[in-house]
């Protein structure tokens, strides 16, 4: 409840709901503005990895302070989780590299220089930095704050979340990548919201393979 002069006062349903979620967008747009725009000028490669993480730090304070269940956001049978996000995420890949990035002549066009160790590093960075900070700030953390503030709407948490998590990539990217996150979003926001088997961990090894094999996948082709 507000307290204004003059003894006025405002009266806010979940209250605690609201300010806890607007102090998460907040943080995290502070976040990703000022680290996303200038990692590579900063600490170079190193950086690729610690910010993703730097900018979910408001997410785990969020899930902190909502008191989110370890047991239920990671799941069972994490070897099962692993394997299926592997297998998902590369199918994902392989469907949208079909569709989208071999021109006529059959070649499919590289993202980055043509040398292992390189896309050895994007594993790392997709795996362990850009997949599982991305999840948690908005399948988890996002969604989460979503559904306990809109209780009788819970059905918007999961879109309002994929059209933020879509629009947070403005930050390095333009609007057709925007449209892409937009759809392969979605298709994260579906399996961790709808199916029982997908916890946290899983939806974090689908993106996080997803975004390594749009790298990969061209690299071996172009090999062959």
């Amino acid at each position: 409840m507000f307290h204004l002069k003059h003894d006025v006062k405002i009266q806010i349903k979940n209250e605690k709901e609201v300010f806890r979620f607007v102090r998460l967008l907040i943080f995290t747009f502070i976040f990703s503005a000022v680290f996303l725009g200038v990692p590579d000028y900063i600490w170079y490669r190193a950086s690729l990895c610690l910010v993703p993480w730097i900018v979910a730090i408001p997410a785990v304070i969020n899930c902190i302070s909502r008191k989110t269940d370890l047991k239920e956001l990671f799941g069972t049978r994490i070897i099962f989780q692993i394997l299926t996000g592997i297998g998902i995420g590369t199918i994902i890949a392989i469907l949208w590299i079909g569709a989208e990035y071999i021109p006529q002549d059959g070649h499919i066009a590289q993202m980055y220089p043509d040398s292992i160790w390189i896309i050895l590093l994007q594993l790392c960075i997709y795996v362990f930095a850009v997949g599982p900070s991305e999840e948690l700030v908005y399948r988890v953390a996002i969604m989460g704050s979503l559904e306990d503030l809109l209780q009788r709407y819970k059905w918007t948490a999961p879109i309002i979340a994929n059209t933020l998590f879509a629009l947070s990539h403005l930050f390095q990217h333009d609007w057709g990548n925007v449209a892409l996150a937009f759809v392969i979003g979605g298709i994260y926001t579906f399996l961790y919201y709808k199916w029982k088997k997908c916890g946290y961990i899983m939806v974090s090894i689908i993106h996080g393979i997803f975004d390594f094999m749009i790298a990969f996948l061209p690299y071996i082709w172009n090999k062959l």
